[in-house]
């Protein structure tokens, strides 16, 4: 588990992510009330660009996502 989330870390930062704006999620996708998805949100405006690591570990919240975010 930690060498995966090593993995995730060292991607973003190769994507000049700083590491202050990295939002992880280490929830299941069965529920959009996670912290990481939570901060993401409050943070995002409108024009940026979200980077997901790993698709489908997101998947499966991404309508969620979206309804959470439009309410």
């Amino acid at each position: 588990m930690r060498r995966r989330l090593e993995r995730r870390l060292d991607a973003f930062g190769a994507a000049g992510i700083p590491d202050e704006r990295i939002c992880l999620g280490k929830k299941s996708g069965a529920t959009v009330e996670r912290p990481g998805l939570t901060d993401l949100l409050a943070y995002a405006r409108p024009g940026d660009t979200i980077v997901v690591h790993t698709l489908d570990a997101s998947a499966g919240s991404c309508a969620k996502s979206s309804t959470a975010s439009s309410t």
